[in-house]
C-alpha cells in the first residue's frame, strides 16, 4: 500500500492499459484521472450510473474525450453485471499489462461485482492496482458533527452478485456491519433483518484517514453499542485492504458455526478487503443497501492524497 499525493501520481504511475472509473456527483471522480499523465493511459472505461447522472453536475463531461463510456443501471445489479460482461469478454481477447481502477465513486456493490468480474478474468492481465482519494470533509454544508450524513433510508437491500455465500437453516445468522457515518441507516437495517447474532467493525485510529472523521465514526459508534448491548466490536483498516482482511478473518474465527451475512458500509478500501475475504470464504454472503437518498450537492470535499494498493486477486477453479 502506497499514500501519494494526487501532484506525484503524474510520474510514478505509469504504463496503464485500461483506466476504468465511475463518474459521480462527486468531484472527488475526477481527482485521479486529472492526475495522471494521459499519455500514460492506453484506454479509458468511463461507468456511468444512468439512474442517477441527472445529479452529476456535468462532471461526466469534464473526463477525456476518448474515454469508453458505460452506461450502466446501478438500480439493476444485472444490469452491472452484462455491460461489464460484453466489454471485458472483448477487451480481454488478448491479454493485458496494467489494469487500474480508481474505486473512489464506485458504489459499494458496483465495485463489488467488477472485482469479482476481474478475479474471473485473472489470467487475461498482469497487474491490477486500485486508487482511492480520501475527503478531506464530508456533508460539507453542515458545520455541526451530529447533523452530517451522506444517505438516508433503505431502497432495497440485496445480497451482492458473486457472492451468494451458503447459508444453512440449521445455523443461526451473524449480520456483521462495516459502520461508517451512517448510524441511521444502520439501525435501519438491523431492524429489518432477521438475526440472532450482530457485530460492528470500526476503523481504527491508526488506520483511518482523517482524525475528524475518526471522532465522528466513534461517537457513533459508541451509540450503536449502547443501543445493541449484546453486540460484538472490532476493528479494521480503512487503509489497507489486506488488513481488513486480516482483521475480519480473525475475527470470524470465532463464528465459523454461523451464517456469516457482511454488510461493508465504511469506506471503499475497506469494502475491498471485504471482497478479498468473501473470495477466499465463499461461505460467506456479502449484502448490499441501496439508500433512498444521497447528499448529492454536498457530499465531499477531496483529499489531496491517494491511497494506491495492488491487488492480487485470487484464482479458483471456478474462476480459471
Amino acid at each position: 500500500m502506497e499514500n501519494k499525493k494526487i501532484s506525484e501520481l503524474w510520474n510514478t504511475i505509469t504504463n496503464i492499459d485500461l483506466f476504468i472509473c465511475s463518474a459521480s456527483f462527486e468531484s472527488r471522480c475526477l481527482s485521479i484521472i486529472n492526475g495522471l499523465n494521459r499519455d500514460s493511459i492506453q484506454d479509458i472505461l468511463l461507468v456511468i450510473n444512468k439512474d442517477e447522472i441527472s445529479s452529476f453536475n456535468g462532471n461526466v463531461d469534464k473526463f477525456p474525450p476518448v474515454a469508453k463510456k458505460l452506461e450502466v443501471s446501478f438500480n439493476d445489479s444485472h444490469d452491472i453485471i452484462e455491460k461489464f460482461s460484453l466489454f471485458f469478454a472483448s477487451y480481454f481477447e488478448e491479454i493485458r499489462r496494467n489494469i487500474f481502477m480508481d474505486i473512489t465513486t464506485f458504489t459499494h456493490e458496483g465495485l463489488l461485482i467488477v472485482l469479482k468480474m476481474l478475479q474471473l478474468y485473472r489470467s487475461k492481465y498482469n497487474k491490477l492496482t486500485i486508487g482511492y482519494i480520501g475527503a478531506k470533509e464530508y456533508a460539507t454544508d453542515e458545520k455541526d458533527d451530529e447533523n452530517k450524513w451522506l444517505s438516508k433510508g433503505i431502497k432495497s437491500i440485496r445480497s451482492v452478485i458473486g457472492y451468494p455465500g451458503a447459508l444453512k437453516p440449521s445455523k443461526k445468522n451473524h449480520l456483521v456491519i462495516l459502520f461508517g457515518f451512517e448510524l441511521d441507516r444502520t439501525i435501519n437495517l438491523i431492524e429489518q433483518l432477521d438475526y440472532e447474532k450482530v457485530s460492528f467493525a470500526f476503523g481504527s485510529e491508526s488506520d483511518s484517514i482523517n482524525t475528524t472523521h475518526y471522532n465522528i465514526n466513534k461517537k457513533r459508534h459508541e451509540e450503536l453499542m449502547k443501543t445493541y448491548k449484546g453486540a460484538d466490536k472490532f476493528e479494521i483498516s480503512l487503509r489497507d485492504p489486506y488488513k481488513t482482511k486480516e482483521m475480519l478473518s480473525k475475527f470470524l474465527k470465532q463464528y465459523i458455526d454461523y451464517n456469516n451475512i457482511i454488510v461493508p458500509m465504511s469506506n471503499k478500501i475497506s469494502t475491498v478487503g471485504v471482497a478479498l475475504y468473501a473470495m477466499d470464504n465463499p461461505n460467506v454472503q456479502l449484502c448490499y443497501i441501496k439508500p433512498k437518498e444521497y447528499n448529492t450537492t454536498n457530499y465531499s470535499i477531496p483529499s489531496e492524497e491517494c491511497y494506491i494498493v495492488d491487488l492480487d486477486l485470487p484464482i479458483n477453479e471456478k474462476c480459471s
